[in-house]
């Protein structure tokens, strides 16, 4: 009889510490973030962050944008042409002649975006548009209008329209 009792004893403890491990893994569920804002405007620029109810330390942080967003954008994209090749030796300008050369090597030429972002250009049938931008590589601002991809983690801008802001 005594072992009869103890033995139930132990089995309500074990039920209880199993019952309580479950509950434990239901509330450990991971913290929910907060999801990056999302591009309200044509410009690529992100929201400014509203005021929350969150701690001082995370409502000081600000919102900064991350270069263009995937995205159609109807009104001109704003950079210059710039040397991928270049840009890891500076800011990668080149001029029309460099350029030219350049496609001729099969050298890719690419959009630096105002926002930051670096972008290969390719036109609407899908071919790359480095001839098109050796028209513009001494201009020092250019617009395009298109839409932006991110194709295995590299930016390109399927380009309807390059044109000079000069």
């Amino acid at each position: 009889m005594k072992n009869a009792l103890i033995t139930i004893a132990l089995l309500i403890v074990f039920s209880l510490a199993i019952q309580s491990c479950g509950e434990d893994k239901k509330n450990t569920e991971a913290p929910k973030t907060e999801q990056a804002p999302e591009v309200t405007e044509q410009t690529g620029d992100a929201p400014v962050a509203e005021e929350t109810d969150a701690p001082a330390e995370e409502a000081a942080a600000e919102v900064k944008p991350s270069g263009l967003a995937d995205n159609t954008y109807k009104t001109p994209i704003m950079g210059k042409i710039v040397s991928l090749s270049g840009l890891v030796h500076g800011d990668g300008t080149v001029n029309k002649a460099e350029a030219a050369k350049m496609v001729e090597k099969a050298i890719p030429l690419m959009f630096k975006a105002d926002a930051g972002s670096v972008c290969m250009v390719y036109n609407a049938d899908g071919s790359y548009a480095g001839k098109k931008l050796v028209k513009y590589a001494s201009n020092k601002k250019i617009g395009i209008i298109g839409q932006v991809k991110t194709v295995n983690g590299v930016k390109i801008i399927i380009a309807d329209k390059i044109e000079s802001m000069d």
